[in-house]
């Protein structure tokens, strides 16, 4: 059977098809991701932070808690994703959401709430997008402060003032619960916080009370002492600025007033859904079933445009659009072997290793170079990383002699020899990192093992033919060192005839139909035996039709 991978341009519901195991997998709509977050007077360096730590979001659908998760931002595929993964239900879904995340959200009754107690320096954002519905739209959040923030500026009228500012403290609720869908806090509990002359602190907007004791100096010496206090409420994501404008003596001077002004107007506000980065091409990647598939794309000068991860039969990506992208297809890569890569280098100079191999799920590579726009055809071919040796038939002649009549024949293991244990990604051989099986101290891992040795412990009694029908697998060696060995036991001494295999490449199959034992082995399985005491016939070919060419269309 032919198995291939599909990929499909693809506008999907915010992104993923309901490929990955999760809640609702069979739910209408694809998985729920926030491709895009719109901001509303907040500063660069707060979308930074959004970006960098994530924000904590709940689903509520027909009144009912659906999740509440943590996103985070993934610069590769340009979204926010929660790490579980969710799916869009037949109804609608609000989604409601805050930054920095805490365990802050509950739902109560159907409604979002934010539970929040003051330390006067969180910037605390949130959003809310109410009854979305599965559909060819992303889902963008628009977040917005819902804190206001208070600084206090310290103006002397007289040239020469010499001014001791004994306490700068505010009054102002010191905890409270937002409701998302109201927009307003309540619950509010009072606290005081004090200041300094010209820092800010953030605060729960209500009424609030700034009390200001100073006193002026000349020559060292206080003239005169003030007490005072301003009152002000502001609104949320508000910066209220107090100027205090105070002379040397005369107390009726005093000047006190309360700026304000919008919270982020002194920084350029800044979208990440409209940040500087090319627009992307929503692209599904359809699999085998329980074929694991990783896509690596890289842009013109290496670095690592997107690497999309997917177990099971789908696989999405978001891809830079109208840009020339060279990319990777390998398939059945460890989980997380390679989440280090970055940049195209650091792909390249990774290896694929023998021991992650399997029969049924071969590593493959397939790789390209395109430019997507959406809707494209193409079929990538693709190499399995390691190399096939099939021993058919196995022929005792040498036993018809009768010399040996009676005495202990045993076939005790067969082995591949000076077999790469690893090939990089680009499939290119080396001879690097032998495993030579057939040394006596040699011990493999398990999953080695299973690759390079069978252990059949057959008894050989007569010269009739035995067919073995064994399958090896390993990286390919260009120098030609790998060898097909068998060892036996007659008459109670080990014997081993080595086959020697040409130089090997990927996606190969070196089939053996019958190899013939005419006469006694040699000592080691280093040492050759004479084509007059072994003989066999070997057909290179290539490794099957199946699973051979991935497709996307």
């Amino acid at each position: 059977m032919n198995r291939s991978i599909y990929l499909t341009g693809l506008l999907l519901a915010a992104a993923c098809s309901p490929a990955a195991e999760g809640p609702d997998k069979d739910a209408s709509g694809g998985r729920i991701v926030f491709a895009a977050m719109e901001t509303r007077a907040v500063s660069e360096s707060t979308v930074s932070s959004v970006k960098a730590g994530g924000f904590e979001v709940a689903g509520v659908t027909q009144g009912v808690t659906y999740f509440v998760d943590k996103a985070e931002w993934s610069e590769q595929d340009g979204w926010f994703s929660t790490e579980k993964a969710y799916y869009y239900p037949p109804g609608a879904v609000s989604f409601y959401a805050a930054h920095p995340a805490g365990d802050r959200i509950r739902i109560e009754n159907g409604q979002a709430r934010l539970d929040y107690e003051s330390d006067y320096q969180t910037d605390l954002v949130a959003a809310l997008r109410e009854n979305v519905t599965a559909s060819s739209e992303e889902v963008g959040l628009s977040f917005s402060h819902i804190l206001s923030q208070v600084k206090v500026r310290w103006n002397g009228m007289d040239e020469l003032a010499e001014y001791e500012v004994m306490e700068l403290e505010l009054s102002a609720a010191a905890s409270g619960s937002w409701d998302f869908s109201s927009g307003r806090w309540s619950g509010l509990k009072p606290g005081k916080v004090t200041l300094d002359v010209g820092d800010p602190v953030t605060v729960i907007p209500s009424e609030m009370i700034l009390r200001m004791r100073w006193s002026c100096l000349q020559d060292g010496r206080i003239t005169a002492s003030y007490d005072k206090s301003v009152t002000f409420a502001p609104a949320a994501g508000k910066v209220c600025t107090v100027n205090c404008s105070l002379p040397n003596s005369d107390s009726q001077k005093i000047g006190l007033s309360v700026e304000v002004s919008d919270w982020g107007t002194d920084d350029s506000s800044v979208s990440l859904s409209s940040a500087v980065r090319p627009e992307r091409v929503p692209v599904q990647f359809s699999a085998p079933q329980n074929t694991g598939l990783d896509l690596f794309a890289f842009r013109k000068d290496g670095t690592l445009d997107v690497h999309a991860r997917q177990t099971g039969d789908i696989l999405t990506a978001r891809l830079t659009k109208g840009e020339s992208l060279c990319y990777w297809l390998i398939a059945n890569l460890p989980d997380g072997s390679m989440d280090s890569v970055t940049d195209r280098d650091g792909l390249l100079g990774s290896k694929l290793f023998l021991a992650d191999n399997s029969a049924g799920s071969p590593l493959m590579v397939g790789k390209g170079e395109r430019t997507f726009i959406g809707n494209d055809n193409e079929t990538v071919h693709v190499d399995r990383a390691v190399c096939k040796v099939f021993l058919g038939i196995l022929r005792p002649s040498f036993l018809s002699t009768g010399l040996l009549a009676g005495t202990g024949v045993s076939l005790d293991r067969v082995f591949l020899m000076n077999a790469p244990s690893s090939i990089p990604v680009s499939l290119e051989p080396s001879a690097a990192d032998l495993c030579n099986v057939g040394r006596p101290d040699e011990t493999l891992p398990p999953a080695l093992s299973a690759q390079l040795t069978r252990t059949p412990c057959i008894p050989l009694s007569d010269a009739s033919a035995k067919n073995l029908g064994m399958a090896f697998y390993c990286c390919p060696d260009p120098s030609g060192n790998t060898r097909l060995v068998l060892e036996m036991t007659v008459c109670g001494i080990k014997n081993y005839y080595p086959v020697p295999l040409p130089a090997m490449q990927s996606n190969r199959e070196y089939r053996i139909a019958e190899l013939e034992l005419l006469g006694w082995g040699s000592a080691s399985p280093e040492v050759p035996v004479n084509r007059g005491r072994l003989s066999w016939d070997l057909t290179v070919m290539p490794w099957g039709t199946e699973e051979k060419n991935f497709v996307m269309n």
